[in-house]
Parts: C-alpha cells; sequence; structure tokens
C-alpha cells in the first residue's frame, strides 16, 4: 500500500511546491504525474504481480483532502501568484489537470462505492469541484445497471469518435442521472 499512497501523494506535493515556488517544480510535477507514474504502475505490477489491494478509507480521505488543497492553490496560483511566469502556469495547468482526471477522479470513483455516507458525500464534492457531480448518481444508478448497452450514456458506443462521446455522454449522463435520482424520489427503486 506504501506504493499506492507514495505514487498518488508525491504529485500532490509537487504540485502544492510548483502553486508556491514556480521555477523547475511545475515541470517535476508534471514528470511526476505522466513518466513517473507510468513507470510505478509497472514497478509495483512486478513486485506484486498476484496481489490486489483497496485503497484503504485514510488513503482516500487524504486524496479527497490533497484535492481541494489544490484545487484552491492552483486557482490563486495561476490567477495572482507573481512568482510564476507563462511558462510556470502552462505546466502547472497540465500537471493539476493531470493529476485531478488521474487520481482525484479516481479516488472519487472508490468514494462512491462506499456505503458510509460521508465518503460518499466527499466523492460528490470532488465531482462537484470538477463539474462533474452528476456522475456520482449516474454512475451508480445508470452506468451499474445498464454498462455497456445503448442505455448507458457512460458506454462508448462503436465507432463513436471522442468529442461527440464527451458530449452525449455528459449531456445524456446528466439527463439519466436525472431520472434515475427522480425514481428514487418517488420510491420506485431502493437506493444503493
Amino acid at each position: 500500500m506504501f506504493w499506492f499512497a507514495f505514487a498518488s501523494l508525491m504529485p500532490a506535493a509537487l504540485l502544492g511546491l510548483a502553486c508556491l515556488w514556480g521555477g523547475i517544480w511545475p515541470v517535476l510535477a508534471v514528470v511526476s504525474m505522466s513518466a513517473f507514474v507510468f513507470f510505478m504502475d509497472r514497478a509495483v505490477v512486478l513486485v506484486m504481480p498476484d496481489k490486489v489491494q483497496s485503497s484503504p478509507n485514510s488513503l482516500l480521505w487524504a486524496l479527497g483532502a490533497a484535492h481541494f488543497a489544490l484545487l484552491g492553490l492552483g486557482i490563486w496560483a495561476i490567477g495572482a501568484n507573481p512568482r510564476l511566469d507563462t511558462a510556470d502556469k502552462v505546466f502547472l495547468l497540465i500537471g493539476l489537470g493531470l493529476y485531478f482526471g488521474q487520481i482525484s477522479n479516481s479516488a472519487a470513483h472508490e468514494l462512491i462505492h462506499n456505503a458510509a455516507r460521508a465518503p460518499r458525500r466527499l466523492a460528490i464534492a470532488i465531482y462537484g469541484s470538477l463539474l462533474f457531480a452528476h456522475h456520482a448518481s449516474t454512475h451508480m444508478r445508470v452506468h451499474h445497471v445498464w454498462a455497456a448497452t445503448p442505455s448507458d450514456p457512460s458506454t462508448a458506443q462503436l465507432g463513436e469518435g471522442f468529442w461527440r462521446y464527451l458530449f452525449r455522454a455528459w449531456i445524456d449522463g446528466f439527463a439519466a442521472g436525472k431520472r434515475a435520482e427522480d425514481r428514487l424520489r418517488r420510491g420506485r427503486v431502493r437506493p444503493f
């Protein structure tokens, strides 16, 4: 579990330094989110090929805290930090985008599957900060029921391009999640 925590929290620390100081830190943050994590994924598989571990709640809560700290720090750094030049800001945007897409999104996904209310609320808050809050309902109440069928907006259709899929998944996913929540409120389905 140490390597999973290290591979997900070390880039957060580098991004924090990048937000504060600029310089080499934004570049190191991007390298950590791309090349380093790529090699860590392969190294962990070599070390533990038959061992699958789930993330403990403490790591998921730490990743949630890191997400919101980086979100606030990143907004300030890009908008108001006088130490950062344009190149710093570009690398910082790339690094934050990679972190939020790879780490924060994955942590939120694990948290919405938790039976307890508090972790699910943290997941909704993370998704909401990424402008994707409807995914908490869509994933649990639509995708898990209709995965790999035309009724699942999260499943790409054969031959569908990325941009067409993105807009369909976002808009149809929102609508499908709303319909599922409405059915739940009317008592037609049981909550998960």
